[in-house]
């Protein structure tokens, strides 16, 4: 068997059947990025995406699933597991649950998730305590989410938040300004409730002297190209 022991990129490969022995020609991977061809017929066992978890030097991850003009977003999503050692995550198109959410939580390396495209179905996430223990940047982009229930316990050392996109949620929950570690939230294309969760809670923390949490506002595209661009010191 050949085995690519120096290959640590692959970037746009196309429908990866993560067999065992592909996934041993490749054993220092590093950074991969996989797209998958989603149609009406698809049999997600064939790809064996849980055996990702086997990719033990896996640093960058990016799945990126398109819909064909003639598959539903009602396809049942695949299966999915991560190597601990992960790092930076992004995740399109998925479709799975926010529940499923614990598997990507308790990666105990894990720095950057951007979550896009209905990577998440479901209009409620409510994530767990002790878990996203090393999670500096988050973002969330074109997902259906309306109740986020998270607190300043859910991502103890976030320091970058990005909203993009999510025009069902108007709400994001005040304490999420309390992360001590919190730098910055950049709402783009948001509802404007949500973008005034977002001044409030800015004004907040000014008011008990944190100077060091900025807030950038962008709802160009929301507001049909008008201009309207905020960023608040």
């Amino acid at each position: 068997m050949l085995v690519l022991g120096n290959l640590q990129t692959l970037s746009e490969v196309r429908n990866l059947r993560c067999s065992d022995d592909i996934l041993q020609k490749i054993p220092n991977l590093k950074q991969l990025g996989i797209s998958y061809d989603v149609s009406p017929t698809v049999e997600w066992s064939e790809y064996q995406l849980e055996a990702l978890v086997n990719l033990h030097q896996l640093e960058t991850l990016k799945l990126l699933f398109k819909y064909s003009s003639h598959a539903s977003e009602s396809v049942n999503p695949p299966k999915l597991a991560f190597p601990e050692n992960l790092k930076r995550l992004t995740l399109a198109g998925c479709g799975i649950p926010w529940s499923s959410m614990t598997v990507v939580g308790a990666l105990p390396n894990l720095e950057v998730l951007k979550l896009r495209k209905n990577a998440c179905k479901g209009s409620e996430w409510e994530p767990v305590e002790e878990q996203f223990c090393q999670l500096k940047h988050l973002l969330l982009e074109e997902v259906d989410l309306v109740q986020w229930g998270a607190n300043e316990a859910h991502f103890p050392r976030l320091q970058h938040l990005i909203i993009r996109s999510c025009y069902k949620l108007k709400e994001i929950p005040s304490c999420i300004g309390e992360i001590p570690t919190l730098e910055m939230i950049e709402m783009v294309d948001c509802h404007p409730s949500a973008v005034t969760c977002a001044e409030q809670i800015h004004e907040e923390q000014e008011s008990m002297g944190n100077e060091d949490l900025k807030v950038r506002i962008d709802l160009r595209r929301y507001f049909k190209n008008k201009f309207y661009s905020k960023i608040f010191h």
